[in-house]
This record gives C-alpha cells, structure tokens and sequence, in this order.
C-alpha cells in the first residue's frame, strides 16, 4: 500500500472508533453514512435497496484499506487492496444504470 497518499480517514480511524466514547461512534457512524451518499447517485433507481448496497459497498472499500494497512507483507497488503478494489468496481457496475455502462 502507497503510504505516501493520506489514508482514507474512515479507513484510518476504523478500529481506533470501536473503542471510544458513544459520541465519537456517533461521529462516525454520520461521517460513515455520508460518504456512502456519492455512492448512492452511481445506482440504479430500479435498485430498493440501493441505500444497502452504497452502504455494503463502502464498508467493503473501509475494511479492505484498514486490512491491507495492518499485514506487513507487502505482497498481500496489494493483493488484497486488488480484490476489494475489483470486487467493489464489479459490484458497482452491476448496480449502475444501463445508459451509464
């Protein structure tokens, strides 16, 4: 993982926020949901449960940076970065509307 870009701070402060005060959970839980609203926009309106899939997405793309940022083998570190990436570029075209494919 490139160390020199400043890490996403949701992927950052992930496990960090488990263990805090319920306010600081709080303040997450919104930054969470917020940043899963652009998300949102990349769906197809046919999609009723578009909002869960943004949802599932995000923390998909959070967990694969927080996993890849805590094995010291940099060859995994990649190749997991590689499949959240993949997976969650897959999943959202799957999602997107057809006249933007």
């Amino acid at each position: 993982m490139d160390q020199s870009q400043s890490p996403c701070p949701l992927a950052f402060l992930v496990t960090d926020v488990a263990n805090r005060e319920a306010d600081v959970r709080s303040t997450y839980g919104k930054a969470f949901k917020k940043a899963a609203t652009p998300l949102d926009a990349q769906m197809a309106e046919d999609f009723a449960d578009s909002r869960n899939r943004s949802l599932a997405l995000l923390a998909m793309m959070i967990g694969g940076v927080a996993i890849a940022r805590a094995v010291d083998d940099k060859a995994s570190n990649n190749h997991c970065l590689r499949l959240a990436m993949q997976s969650g570029v897959r999943w959202l075209n799957d999602c997107m509307p057809i006249w933007l494919q």
